[in-house]
């Protein structure tokens, strides 16, 4: 594959193919080829590379963590940033287990109840789940998985991203326990202006 400068200034890319015959003195005699003008193609591979680039960049900036399972291969993917959320070794091979043991025991059994079922329907399906870690601490994650099938409608692939919501649960949690506290506060005030008003009367 070799680029081209055209009269008009533009550069064309193009696919050649030569054969070259030669004689029993090993001297080129013939050259052969074929040449086709490929410059869509790989103008449209340059575009799909940088998207996939841009994509990349997004999610690491969103830190949104992504997965693939091919069911073909068997073969299971997550991105680096999946790994980290999770705290698997960036060289570990990723295994179904590998998510399973990682999973809160309170959250597998419905989970997994939820998933074979999305999985049989081939609906796209989103929950949120707690995982957790060898120090105790716990993470809440929202995960969001489409099942893509092939032409005679069995499932090839599937394919989810996951993003951490920690912060957001710990920040709910303590606007619960505000607004609680809160809700405390003005009942007190009530009570103690009630009294006044009784004592008054």
């Amino acid at each position: 594959v070799h680029k081209a400068l055209m009269q008009n200034g533009k550069e064309k890319w193009f696919q050649a193919i030569i054969q070259i015959s030669y004689n029993k003195e090993g001297e080129a005699l013939m050259m052969n080829g074929t040449s086709q003008d490929v410059t869509e193609l790989y103008s449209s591979r340059n575009l799909l590379q940088e998207s996939e680039l841009r994509l990349k960049m997004a999610l690491e900036i969103a830190q949104l963590g992504r997965w693939e399972e091919n069911h073909k291969t068997g073969k299971i993917y997550w991105s680096s940033i999946l790994r980290k959320m999770l705290n698997v070794d960036q060289s570990s091979q990723i295994t179904q287990n590998i998510f399973w043991d990682k999973l809160h025991p309170e959250d597998r059994t419905w989970m997994k109840t939820n998933w074979e079922k999305a999985e049989k329907e081939k609906k796209p399906y989103s929950g949120t789940f707690r995982i957790m870690k060898k120090n105790g601490e716990i993470k809440h994650l929202i995960e969001h998985a489409e099942f893509i099938l092939n032409s005679n409608g069995k499932l090839e692939k599937t394919v989810g991203t996951v993003i951490d919501v920690t912060e957001n649960q710990q920040y709910q949690e303590e606007l619960r326990k505000l607004s609680s506290h809160i809700q405390e506060v003005q009942e007190e005030e009530r009570g103690r202006i009630a009294r006044e008003i009784h004592d008054a009367l």
